[in-house]
């Protein structure tokens, strides 16, 4: 076993998808430890979910790493789902018992004992500590637990700040009313090259516009951002008009509840921009967008939005080569027949070289939906491999194949596949 190849055991490593056959593989000798262990930091994250029931074994973990063991400097990738110890190791028990001739009421027992009131106490230097001696840490995903303390989320940005690989960094406060404003101005290393908010709303937007476009001015090497918001719509353009023209060279944008008002000042940020979502947005505020991409020459592979409009149409008629397609709510607007047999006979076209996906879901029954009709309209698609769209309800005929659109979309991706 000792003299098999170093990259042979970590092929065998990645073919091993659960997590504790890999750290039983670690267990066999010396080489393949060293071997694995490799393998372990760069594929697996280190998890943080903090509970009573677990704290000394945490607590553990993170003295080593604190104290700089060997792992502090090759974990990768991690991901905290919760720093609140919520969970009481002795929880509160009452009860009545018969002693010395009479029924008595037991008290509880204590909530906790004095072992873990101590490491409560210790939980943030030890957590500061650990973190900061992640020195090889690229990529973190921080849950954001609405039992979570306050300090936690002080204590984790000062340590991500410390970090000089940070690469990706992504937070999800969904499970939260509100988002508090985070301290992400300190993130100034200019490593970040992804990043990523999910939240319901935003406790204080101005500051957080204030916050993320420090970030942005310090972090140019910026090519994914997602900015993923359930609320009522934020200003984009007020974010990203704080940050100096040229600064950003944006791949990838995915943008929930944000309206986009495009100026000369934004679209310079959207020079290499190749991704695109527009999601729950205020369809009139991304009008002037499509004819802003198109006379700055920018040429999307991937597209999804939730409704159209002919600038759009008229923005993917303007070049060919998009890749990806999405488009959710296409029918509603008041032109919304129209669009779509523009869509079909003169947009789609543009792109029959190069699509590999499509998706076209419509509220209702109408011009979007595909029919027996209206297969014809995917035989230039050569290299389509996903499609979703709506069927005609009439044209679906499970007992007559001979005009089942099912069956007339099958064969054609049939067709597609041999050709």
């Amino acid at each position: 076993m000792d003299r098999l190849a170093t990259e042979l055991i970590q092929e065998v490593a990645l073919q091993t998808d659960d997590h504790r056959d890999l750290k039983s593989l670690r267990l066999v000798n010396r080489t393949l430890n060293e071997a694995v262990e490799q393998v372990l930091w760069n594929t697996r994250p280190v998890v943080v979910h903090l509970n009573r029931d677990i704290l000394h074994d945490v607590m553990t973990m993170f003295y080593d790493l604190k104290d700089g063991c060997p792992a502090s400097t090759r974990i990768k990738q991690l991901r905290i789902i919760s720093l609140s110890p919520q969970k009481e190791l002795h929880p509160p028990r009452r009860y009545t018992t018969f002693a010395d001739g009479e029924w008595k009421t037991v008290p509880p027992e204590p909530i906790d004992t004095s072992e873990v009131k101590e490491a409560l106490e210790q939980l943030p230097e030890v957590l500061a500590g650990a973190l900061c001696a992640l020195k090889g840490l690229v990529s973190v995903q921080w849950i954001i637990n609405e039992k979570d303390q306050a300090w936690t989320q002080d204590v984790v940005m000062e340590s991500l700040a410390s970090l000089p690989l940070l690469a990706q960094f992504e937070v999800d406060a969904t499970a939260i009313n509100a988002m508090p404003v985070l301290s992400f101005h300190k993130l100034r290393q200019g490593t970040l090259k992804r990043f990523s908010v999910r939240a319901r709303c935003f406790s204080d937007p101005q500051n957080l516009e204030s916050t993320l476009s420090t970030l942005f001015l310090h972090n140019p090497n910026l090519v994914e951002l997602k900015l993923d918001k359930h609320s009522s719509s934020s200003d984009f353009r007020s974010l990203i008009e704080q940050v100096p023209v040229n600064t950003l060279r944006l791949e990838s944008l995915y943008l929930r509840g944000w309206n986009v008002q495009s100026t000369p000042k934004m679209i310079c940020h959207f020079r290499s921009l190749h991704t695109l979502y527009l999601l729950n947005n205020e369809a009139e505020s991304y009008h002037d967008l499509w004819k802003s991409l198109q006379s700055a020459g920018i040429s999307l592979r991937r597209l999804t939005v939730d409704t159209t409009k002919s600038d759009l149409l008229a923005y993917l008629e303007s070049f060919s080569g998009l890749e990806e397609l999405s488009i959710f709510y296409p029918d509603g607007e008041n032109d919304s027949d129209d669009l779509a047999r523009r869509f079909y006979q003169d947009t789609l076209p543009r792109h029959s070289e190069s699509l590999r996906k499509l998706e076209v879901l419509p509220y209702f029954e109408g011009v979007w939906a595909i029919g027996l009709n209206d297969v014809h309209v995917f035989d230039c698609c050569k290299k389509l491999v996903s499609l979703s769209v709506s069927l005609k309800t009439d044209d679906v005929q499970p007992k007559n194949w001979d005009i089942d659109v099912v069956v007339s979309v099958q064969s054609l991706f049939c067709v597609i596949i041999h050709s």
